[in-house]
């Protein structure tokens, strides 16, 4: 059975337009098309922010400065195009779009005087909302008939698996169980977790289905997963913590988030703070907790609130080329 699956991804880019470019008359005919780029996991799909010093001419926007922004195809995804000449952010949502129009942002005479002070910079931040089409596949359904030919040794009770799979889904057992120490070997301790760890870690790697896990088993599943790196059950759980988030639970995810350096979960865990504050202040396990870990709390929820105040990645802005070319050509056609 397929599924669509859906995977944001944020691109960053930074446009600085100096003085000398503002008075040059060529510029006021055409676009600077240096700020662009490729988006990650895309096959190739690339974006490009076209910016009009002077609008474009014979229609309402000339005189203003006017930014464009394209894509190579269709896409869904949302913009925020901050100037730093008038301190304002702007929005757009793209929905099976591949063009969209900022404009009227700025006098062309005001954002002279903007240049001329060193604030003509220009931030834009893309989150595009790819889709992917994925196997929904349940690896036990396929596998009955192959024998598990290892045994995990968990607190002396025994866990059986297939060798080759542990070393598929895991490089560090790959690399434990290509040792030749292990060549032969049918028992593998794993010293440090309870059974119900390691026996819940191993049927969800294998496909099986669970409706409820209690938070604290889900956090210690993560430690043996961050042990052995086992990246796409880290994934799956650490968004059943997102949908699991509550101002009870809030101290016991956010430390995990914290000691592990997980900055997505990390985020959200600031969000969640922000709506529910009261709730998660009168508890003693909040009050108890590590001041560092609350202060990048209150750090974390402050950026989530005042996102313009955080500096936006400086991206290189090389001279145009034919990738801008091809971006533009392409949302023309």
């Amino acid at each position: 059975m397929s599924v669509l699956i859906t995977k944001r991804v944020t691109c960053n880019g930074t446009l600085t337009v100096t003085p000398e470019e503002l008075e040059d008359e060529t510029l006021k005919l055409c676009p600077i098309s240096r700020c662009y780029g490729t988006v990650p996991d895309s096959d190739e799909l690339q974006w490009c922010m076209n910016v009009y010093l002077h609008g474009k001419k014979g229609t309402f926007s000339e005189g203003w400065l006017s930014v464009t922004f394209v894509t190579g195809r269709n896409v869904n995804a949302t913009i925020s195009l901050h100037l730093d000449s008038t301190d304002r952010t702007h929005h757009a949502t793209f929905k099976n779009e591949k063009s969209h129009d900022f404009n009227n942002l700025q006098l062309y005479d005001r954002f002279l005087e903007a240049a001329n002070e060193g604030r003509a910079t220009i931030h834009i931040k893309i989150d595009f909302d790819l889709h992917f089409l994925a196997m929904n596949h349940r690896f036990y359904e396929s596998c009955a008939h192959v024998e598990k030919d290892l045994m995990l040794v968990v607190e002396n009770k025994k866990i059986k698996v297939h060798r080759h799979y542990l070393a598929l889904i895991s490089p560090v057992f790959h690399a434990i169980l290509s040792h030749p120490s292990m060549a032969k070997s049918k028992f593998l301790k794993v010293a440090d977790f309870a059974v119900p760890t390691v026996h819940t870690v191993i049927q969800l790697c294998y496909g099986h289905l669970f409706t409820k896990i209690d938070v604290p088993l889900v956090i210690d599943m993560l430690r043996f997963i961050d042990k052995y790196d086992i990246k796409s059950a880290r994934i799956e759980l650490e968004a059943y913590l997102d949908e699991n988030l509550t101002a009870e639970n809030f101290t016991t995810i956010v430390k995990y988030a914290y000691t592990f350096s997980r900055e997505p979960l990390m985020t959200i865990c600031g969000t969640f703070y922000i709506d529910n504050q009261v709730d998660i202040t009168k508890l003693r396990e909040f009050v108890d907790m590590d001041p560092i870990i609350i202060a990048s709390v209150l750090k974390t929820a402050w950026k989530t609130q005042n996102p313009e105040a955080e500096q936006v990645a400086q991206n290189p802005e090389p001279a145009q080329d034919t990738a801008a070319a091809d971006v533009n050509a392409a949302a023309d056609n």
